[in-house]
C-alpha cells in the first residue's frame, strides 16, 4: 500500500488482512485484531488490504458514512471530533483513526441512525491504497498525522453497552462464554460484535459455535442479550425472539448436517491434507482454492503448511541426524489425534489385540518422556521373518519425536547419540548383534529409569571421566526373544505373519507427508497439555509385577489426559498383552525354578540327588534343558551355576543307603516365593518316566483322581492334602502332601 511523506502511521504499523473488495477473504481473520500480521507484497498480489482494528493495530476507527447525520448528532450531543489520522473512503466517507485505549475492551458499535459505526476488536476497515469495489475509486489518506486518543464521548458509547450487558449477564445462564469450547476469534465476535455489513455473517458464525457447544435456545438467547453480538437482535424490539429463533433453528440444522458428515473418520482431513501437500507445483496451484474450501481452511494457511512440509522434506533428505518439527499452529483435539495415530498402525500392520492403542500412546510419550520417572522400551518380537517388524518400525519412525532408526549400533554410538540428539532410538535386526553384546544391553537397560539413565566413560584427550545420558525412548525389534533384562523393561508386542485374508495398505511416499503432519499435531498437543501430563497419576491396574506397572504408568497418564474412551481401551490392551505370555518370556533361570518346584511335587520328597534332578529336567518335553550344551543337555555343574545367584547350593545328602550331592526343598522356598507364582500347577496324573529317580519305578502306573503310584518305600514322607501314594500292586503306602504354600508336610 502506498504511503505519503506525512507523520502518520505507516502501513506496517497495522495488522493486515486480505480483502475481496471490502470483505475479508480469510476465515477466522478476526484473530488478527489481537495477533499482529503484516502482509508481504507477494501475499497482497493485487488484492485489497484491510486494517484489522483493535489491540494488534493499536487503533479504534470511527467510520462515518453519512456526514449530515453525523454532524447533526454531534451538534445535538455536543460532541467534538479531534484532528487525527484520517482516510477518505472510495464512496466519500471518512475513517478517523484513534489510539486504542490501554485499558478495557472495545469492539464494534453500529450507530446507523447517527450516520456512523465504530470499528474495534473484531472489526476491520479498508486500508488506504485499496480500490472501492463499486465506485472504482481509491481509499486515500487525507490527514497524514499521528493518531490521537479517542474522544471521551466515543468511549462512553461502549460504557452504555457494557452496563447493559453486565446487568443482563448477571442474571443469565449463558452469560459466561469464556468457559465454552469456542475458538478465540469466535469469542471475539461475540464479545465485541461486528461492523455494519458483516453482522449477519457474524451472527451465524456465533450461533453455529454456540449450538455446537450444546447450549439450549434459552442460553443462546441470554448470550445475545448480554454481548454486543446481540446488537441487531436488540434492535428488533418486541419481535427480537421471533427473529432469532429461526436463526437458531438454521444453525442447529447446519451443525446436525456437519456432525453427520463427520461420521466419516476425521483421519480423512489429514489424509486429504497430506495428498494436497504432495501435489507438484502446477497441480497445487490449480487445485489450491478447491482444496482449501473442501478442508474448510484459509488458502494462506494451506500455503503455510505446504512451505513447512517442503522444509521438512528437505531436512529429511539432508545429512541431519534427526528432524526438528515445528508445532501445529492451532490447538489439537487429543481424542481425534489419538484416533489418527491408531489408524496409521491398523492401516498398515496386522497387530495383536491392544497393540495399536499401546504403541500410539507410546508415540505420544516420545514427545513428553521428560515428564515421567520410567521410560518403557517397545519390544517388537516375532517367531520368524516377514511378520511386520520393519513395517512397524517404519510407522513408529514416521510418527515418533526426533526418530533415529538404526539396524545396527555400537554401545558408544548409543550414549553419544542420546547425549547429543535426544532422539527416539529405533533399533531393528537386534537378534543379529544384541544377544552377545553385554555392554550394549547394559546401556540400553540403564535408560529405563530417569534417575539412573547415565553411563560414565573417559572422554577427550585427557581421558577425563564424563557422564553421558542414556535417557531416551527406544524401540527394539528382533526375531525370537529379546534378552531377559531388556524384555523385563519393555512392553512386548508379539507380531505374527498375516494370513492371505488379512489385507493391509502398503506404506507409500504419501505416508511421509501424513506422518509429518501428525508429528506437528502431537507436538502441539503435548505443549498445550504438558502441565496435566506432569501432574497426572496412573490409576491403571495391570497384571504382573511392579516393573510391569511402572512400564505402563506413563502410557496411562497420557490416555488419562486425553480422556474419552482411551483409558478403558488402554486398560483392555494391557490385560490382553500381559496375559499373552509364553514360557519363553521368562528368564531361563526362572523357568528352571518352576520346573524344579514341579520336580519336588512329582517326586514327592523333600530331598533329591543332583544327578536325579538333572535327569528329570532333561526328560521334560517342550523344555530347553535337553538342548543345552549343543544337545548334550543340562549337567549338574550347569545346574549349580543357574541356582547359585539365588543362594541355592547343593550339599551331601543321604537318601536311603545312597550318599550323594543333592538339594533340599527347604533351600528353594525363598526363591519359589519370590520368583514364581504361588500356586503350583496340579497334575491329575503323573507323566510316564523312563528314568529312575530316588528309586522310583521305571514306568509308573496311574490311577483316577489325584492318586499317584510309587514304589512302597519308607523314604517317602507322609503328606496331608494333595496326593495319596500307594504301591504298584495297590498296597497301602505313605502319604505325601504339599500345601498351598509349597511346603512339604510329613
Amino acid at each position: 500500500m502506498s504511503k505519503t511523506s506525512g507523520t502518520g502511521p505507516k502501513p506496517e504499523d497495522f495488522s493486515q488482512i486480505l480483502l475481496n473488495g471490502k470483505r475479508p477473504i480469510e476465515k477466522g481473520w478476526e484473530r488478527y485484531c489481537e495477533e499482529k500480521r503484516v502482509l508481504s507484497p507477494d501475499q497482497i498480489n493485487g488484492h485489497n488490504v484491510g486494517n484489522a482494528t483493535g489491540p494488534a493495530s493499536g487503533c479504534i476507527v470511527l467510520d462515518i458514512d453519512d456526514h449530515a447525520a453525523f454532524d447533526a448528532t454531534c451538534n445535538k450531543e455536543g460532541w467534538t471530533t479531534p484532528n487525527t489520522y484520517t482516510v477518505e473512503t472510495g464512496s466519500g466517507g471518512r475513517h478517523l483513526y484513534f489510539q486504542y485505549p490501554k485499558a478495557g475492551n472495545y469492539g464494534n458499535r453500529a450507530c446507523k441512525a447517527q450516520g456512523f459505526d465504530i470499528r474495534g476488536t473484531g472489526g476491520q476497515v479498508v486500508a488506504p491504497g485499496s480500490i472501492h469495489p463499486d465506485t472504482g475509486k481509491p481509499y486515500r489518506i487525507v490527514k497524514d498525522i499521528p493518531m490521537v486518543p479517542a474522544p471521551q464521548w466515543l468511549l462512553d458509547l461502549y460504557k452504555e453497552v457494557s452496563k447493559q450487558a453486565t446487568d443482563t449477564k448477571n442474571h443469565t445462564a449463558g452469560g459466561d462464554i469464556d468457559s465454552l469450547p469456542i475458538k478465540p476469534e469466535t469469542k471475539a465476535i461475540i464479545k465485541y460484535g461486528a461492523a455494519k455489513g458483516c453482522r449477519s455473517e457474524a451472527i451465524m458464525t456465533a450461533l453455529n459455535a454456540l449450538v455446537w457447544s450444546d447450549l439450549s435456545d434459552a442460553e443462546i438467547i441470554s448470550i445475545f442479550e448480554s454481548y454486543p453480538i446481540g446488537e441487531k437482535y436488540l434492535e428488533k424490539g418486541n419481535a427480537r425472539e421471533r427473529w432469532l429463533q429461526p436463526q437458531i433453528s438454521k444453525a442447529r440444522s447446519y451443525v446436525t448436517d456437519r456432525a453427520t458428515e463427520q461420521q466419516t473418520p476425521k483421519s480423512d482431513f489429514t489424509t486429504r491434507l497430506s495428498c494436497a501437500l504432495d501435489l507438484d507445483s502446477f497441480e497445487y496451484e490449480r487445485q489450491r482454492e478447491k482444496i482449501a474450501d473442501d478442508l474448510g481452511v484459509r488458502r494462506s494457511w494451506l500455503d503455510e503448511q505446504r512451505k513447512i512440509a517442503e522444509r521438512e522434506q528437505q531436512a529429511a533428505g539432508s545429512d541431519d541426524v534427526v528432524i526438528e518439527d515445528t508445532p501445529w499452529n492451532e490447538p489439537v483435539d487429543g481424542n481425534w489425534l489419538m484416533g489418527e495415530i491408531v489408524d496409521q498402525f491398523e492401516r498398515h500392520i496386522v497387530l495383536p489385540d491392544g497393540a495399536a492403542v499401546t504403541m500410539s500412546a507410546w508415540v505420544v510419550l516420545t514427545y513428553c518422556y521428560d515428564s515421567f520417572r520410567v521410560l518403557p522400551i517397545i519390544g517388537l518380537v516375532s517367531p520368524q521373518k516377514r511378520c511386520g517388524k520393519t513395517t512397524t518400525m517404519t510407522v513408529l519412525s514416521g510418527m515418533s519425536n526426533r526418530a533415529l532408526p538404526a539396524s545396527n549400533i555400537s554401545p558408544a554410538a548409543v550414549f553419544r547419540a542420546v547425549e547429543k540428539f535426544r532422539p527416539t532410538l529405533l533399533v531393528d535386526e537386534a537378534d543379529s548383534f544384541l544377544k552377545d553384546n553385554e555392554e550394549l544391553r547394559g546401556i540400553l537397560n540403564s535408560g529405563h529409569t530417569r534417575s539412573t539413565a547415565f553411563v560414565i566413560r573417559c572422554d577427550g584427550e585427557n581421558n577425563d571421566p564424563k557422564k553421558f545420558s542414556t535417557w531416551a525412548p527406544k524401540a527394539i525389534a528382533a526375531i525370537g526373544q529379546l534378552p531377559g533384562t531388556i524384555a523385563d523393561r519393555a512392553i512386548l508386542v508379539k507380531l505374527r505373519r498375516k494370513t492371505t485374508k488379512e489385507r493391509r495398505e502398503k506404506i507409500g511416499e504419501r505416508f511421509d507427508n501424513h506422518a509429518a503432519i501428525l508429528r506437528r499435531m502431537i507436538l502441539r498437543w503435548v505443549n498445550d497439555n504438558i502441565d496435566s501430563l506432569k501432574s497426572g497419576k496412573s490409576t491403571l491396574s495391570v497384571p504382573g509385577n511392579d516393573r510391569a506397572t511402572d512400564n505402563w504408568a506413563p502410557l496411562a497418564a497420557i490416555v488419562s489426559t486425553i480422556g474419552h474412551e482411551w483409558p478403558d481401551k488402554l486398560a483392555s490392551a494391557a490385560r490382553a498383552m500381559l496375559e499373552v505370555k509364553d514360557e519363553a518370556d521368562d528368564d531361563l533361570s526362572i523357568l528352571l525354578l518352576a520346573d524344579i518346584r514341579e520336580a519336588f511335587v512329582t517326586i514327592g520328597n523333600e530331598r533329591i540327588f543332583s544327578a536325579n534332578l538333572v535327569n528329570y529336567l532333561n526328560s521334560l518335553d517342550e523344555r530347553p534343558w535337553s538342548d543345552l550344551k549343543s544337545g548334550k543337555g543340562l549337567t549338574t555343574n550347569v545346574l549349580a551355576r543357574f541356582l547359585s545367584p539365588f543362594g541355592i547350593k547343593s550339599k551331601t545328602l543321604r537318601i536311603g543307603v545312597e550318599l550323594k550331592k543333592g538339594y533340599e526343598l527347604e533351600t528353594f522356598k525363598d526363591a519359589f516365593n519370590r520368583y514364581i507364582p504361588s500356586d503350583p500347577p496340579k497334575q491329575a496324573v503323573t507323566p510316564l518316566q523312563t528314568n529312575n529317580i530316588n528309586k522310583l519305578s521305571k514306568k509308573q502306573n496311574v490311577t483316577s483322581g489325584d492318586t499317584l503310584h510309587f514304589k512302597n518305600d519308607d523314604n517317602h514322607p507322609k503328606s496331608k492334602e494333595c496326593y495319596a501314594v500307594t504301591d504298584q500292586k495297590g498296597g497301602a503306602g505313605k502319604d505325601i502332601h504339599i500345601n498351598r504354600d509349597d511346603e512339604v508336610l510329613i
